[in-house]
């Protein structure tokens, strides 16, 4: 945990969306601006966002998501689930990992990490995946710190219409 005691993880439910969608939607300005077309930033709606989470499904939909409230305050969220791998042993993929700006630097991302991390080796994997844009340093530095590597493996992703790359990075649980 980290040195504030008013941070509480929990599981999110449905009734999280909205706070969580607002974290989501202003991380990902502040942390893509300038690697994602601004247009297309400009364009997330936190309402939209909202109504794409299911945190009130049962775990079969493939993906669990935890909070982080501080004063009852959704600052934070990781959502884990299985990847997509034909061979070999169990691999979770952390899915997302998003902190508000103001958080950053806090030990608020380095613990939802940790659970993400945990969840997925309670869930039976035994390594886990996760991908970075490639121009997003601060995300890369991050994950490098908690002890993940990037594995050399590339994909392109679409966003705003923009190619982009995104690196895969892996860690062993």
């Amino acid at each position: 945990m980290t040195s504030d005691d008013s941070l509480e993880l929990r599981r999110a439910t449905s009734h999280d969306a909205m706070a969580v969608a607002r974290v989501h939607i202003g991380s990902w300005r502040s942390a893509y601006r300038g690697i994602v077309p601004q247009e297309f930033l400009d364009s997330l709606s936190v309402p939209r966002r909202a109504r794409t989470y299911t945190f009130d499904t049962p775990e079969t939909d493939n993906h669990l998501t935890w909070i982080a409230l501080d004063h009852d305050a959704v600052v934070g969220f990781v959502t884990v689930g299985k990847t997509q791998v034909a061979e070999g042993p169990p691999v979770g993929e952390v899915q997302a990992l998003y902190v508000t700006p103001d958080r950053w630097r806090s030990g608020v991302g380095s613990e939802l990490l940790r659970q993400g991390e945990e969840l997925l080796a309670a869930g039976g994997h035994s390594a886990a995946v996760l991908w970075v844009l490639a121009d997003n340093s601060r995300g890369r530095s991050f994950y490098e710190a908690q002890g993940w590597s990037a594995s050399g493996e590339q994909q392109i992703v679409e966003l705003g219409g923009s190619p982009l790359i995104e690196v895969r990075y892996q860690k062993s649980l």
